[in-house]
């Protein structure tokens, strides 16, 4: 039998920034919607907003969600643990980028609208980033792997 490690220090750095910029994001722009510093622009223009950001954010994450789709299975196809890992990677920082992005474009468009809904969905996108750091399961699950020893 083969042991089979993966070392997890090579997530953690990347991740710990991600997350850290948009807790900072979110608490800044809640904090500027609650002490009255928003951009105060039309109720109009802010709706349209509102709707565009988060029709488009849903739309790119229907494509994203696909491309993810395709890109696990080419890992779970692989048979070296080494290539998995390399894909694996990539479909980490893909991932991580992904609700990176979203988060600071709610917390920015909370912070132009002051709708609530934006926050919300910006603190969804943080539970999400929580919920996918590569852990003992995740990798299993992904790399399609029983026996790996994470370190």
């Amino acid at each position: 039998m083969e042991l089979k490690a993966v070392e997890i220090a090579t997530y953690r750095k990347p991740y710990a920034w991600a997350l850290l910029l948009c807790i900072i994001s979110l608490a800044g722009s809640f904090i500027l919607v609650k002490q009255g510093y928003t951009l105060l622009i039309d109720e109009t223009v802010a709706r349209i907003i509102k709707f565009v950001f988060l029709f488009g954010t849903i739309g790119v994450a229907a494509l994203f969600s696909s491309y993810m789709k395709k890109q696990k299975q080419k890992i779970i196809v692989l048979s070296d643990l080494d290539e998995k890992l390399i894909c694996y990677q990539k479909v980490f920082r893909s991932r991580l980028w992904f609700y990176f992005y979203c988060c600071i474009g709610s917390a920015f468009v909370y912070y132009i609208t002051t709708s609530k809904i934006l926050f919300y969905f910006g603190l969804f996108d943080l539970l999400l980033m929580l919920i996918t750091f590569p852990n003992k399961l995740i990798l299993k699950k992904e790399l399609n792997e029983e026996d790996l020893i994470i370190h």
